[in-house]
């Protein structure tokens, strides 16, 4: 990953588990490996599965993840 993909990693995760930065890093790299046009990580893959992870997998996902939920109808979309 090069070094300003990292950095908004870190920034748009700020205090989430280690299980969710495992699950991300994980589904990045599919994204990638999907892609396959480069040999990094691109933020495009992060972004990507941050998408899939926070908002197409639903609060049981962002809570198998150690996510904080919020409370129903607050969460924007």
């Amino acid at each position: 990953m090069a070094p300003e993909v990292v950095r908004a990693v870190v920034k748009r995760t700020e205090n989430v588990s280690a299980a969710f930065i495992k699950a991300l890093m994980r589904r990045s790299v599919q994204f990638h490996l999907e892609r396959a046009d480069s040999q990094c990580i691109a933020l495009e893959d992060v972004e990507n599965a941050l998408e899939e992870m926070l908002f197409h997998g639903g609060s049981l996902n962002l809570k198998l993840l150690g996510a904080e939920v919020p409370p129903e109808g607050t969460r924007g979309g």
